[in-house]
This record gives C-alpha cells, structure tokens and sequence, in this order.
C-alpha cells in the first residue's frame, strides 16, 4: 500500500500513474473542478473531492455527502494523469459511446494506493419468488410508472418472472437473478422478448434482467440485442419474522 499526504503535484502525478498502470485501486482527496463532455456537458466548480479510480477503469466522483457519486466513468474507461499547467489532470475517456471526464486538481490533501483482493460474487437473501412479490408490491423500485400485471406468466419458451407495462404503454418482460448472471440469462430473456412481441402484434416490448451483477460477455450480448440491465442490490431485501418487507435505499 501506498499513501501520500499533501504530496507536491508532481509527487501525485509519479504515484497515480504507476497505481493505474499496475491495475490498483486509487483514492485522491482534494481540490478540484470536474468537467464532463459527453451525450450533455456538466462543469463542476473547485471544490474538495473525493475520486476513486479502480482497476477496471471506472472513476467515481465524490462529494462530501450522499452516498451516489455527482459524477462517474463506467468499466473499461482508459484513465490517465498528466500535469497540466498549474494542475494535475486525471482524464477518462469512454470509446463508445465518446465519453470524456477531466478532473483538474489544484492541490492534494492525501494519495491511496493499493489492491484489493476480492473474487467473491454477491448473492441476495430470499428467494427469486420473494424478490418477485416484491417488485410487484413496490414496482417503483425498478422504475418509476412501471405496473406489474402478472407473475410468473407461462410462455411456450418458459415462465416470465414478472410481465406488465412502462408509463409508456411498452411491454415489460423482466426475468429475476439472485446471483451474477451470464450468457444463457440473457439468451432466455430474449426469447421471452421475441415470443411476447410476436403475440401482441409486434407491440413494443422491453426486456429487464435484474441482479446483483452481469458477466462483460452478458452485458456485451444483452446491449447488442437492446435489452437492459437492472442492477438489484442486497438492501433492496430485508426480512423480519419470516416475511419480506423493503430495504433501505
């Protein structure tokens, strides 16, 4: 592990680039102005940072409260550090779609460095029914208008975990995962979406797989075929008594 405090500008630079290029995760807390350019623009003034770069390139951008980041760059960005001027510059860059987030830090208050070992995969609490149950009681909480019509409706290629309509109007299909998914998930959600668009007329349908995580080859296949992701954390499920209620957000 490494750690810097209040190190000069060209000190930081030397130490989070061999951080990223070594693969390790990065934390830097100090003062700086974040511009993000993108499919919109945000510029966001001087002010004390904290930013996380991890080691499959995502940057997370923080303030001093919420536990959300303002600002972020998702897996397998390309991050750099240069000295720019009077400022250290810490540039993402998305390829597809062009992405770019710059932070320009004016000084360091503290540099970590180090690697994190953790190959474990989250699995949630309760099972696929359970979360089910749910999701159809609070449906607000995969995306806000969303109403739930039926549960575990049977197809000829399977059972839908849960099918009903956006505040659009569209079909919603969403299959339910209690652990890291792969290839064959997105594969079954897609013929859910093919078999129910060709029973209602070719009307316009949505396919959901939610769970605590996605492989890169699922998330590369889900993508091409125009289904979503829906990322569902472990507190989204608490139990009391032997009966589910919802989690704290």
């Amino acid at each position: 592990m490494v750690l810097l405090e209040n190190p000069r500008l060209q000190d930081a630079e030397q130490v989070i680039t061999e951080s990223i290029q070594a693969g390790r995760m990065t934390i830097i807390v100090g003062k700086c102005v974040v511009n993000y350019y993108g499919r919109a623009g945000s510029v966001l003034p001087e002010g004390e940072r904290l930013i996380i770069i991890k080691e499959d390139g995502s940057v997370l951008v923080h303030q001093k409260d919420k536990y959300t980041p303002v600002n972020y760059q998702p897996t397998g960005c390309n991050v750099q550090c240069i000295i720019k001027g009077d400022s250290l510059a810490i540039m993402s860059q998305r390829k597809r779609p062009k992405e770019v987030l710059h932070a320009f830090f004016s000084s360091i208050q503290c540099i970590a460095s180090f690697e994190l070992l953790d190959d474990e995969n989250i699995t949630l609490v309760g099972s696929e029914r359970d979360l089910a149950l749910q999701i159809f009681q609070q449906p607000d909480m995969i995306e806000k208008g969303l109403k739930i019509t039926e549960i575990e409706k049977a197809v000829s290629s399977g059972e839908i975990d849960l099918f009903g309509e956006d505040c659009e109007g569209k079909l919603v299909i969403i299959e339910l995962k209690r652990k890291k998914v792969g290839l064959e998930s997105v594969s079954q959600l897609k013929r859910y979406t093919d078999e129910i668009r060709g029973a209602y007329g070719n009307r316009a349908v949505r396919g959901m797989l939610c769970a605590p995580a996605l492989t890169k080859n699922a998330m590369r296949l889900l993508q091409a075929d125009g289904l979503e992701f829906i990322e569902i954390k472990p507190s989204i499920m608490t139990f009391k008594n032997g009966t589910m209620g919802a989690g704290k957000q």
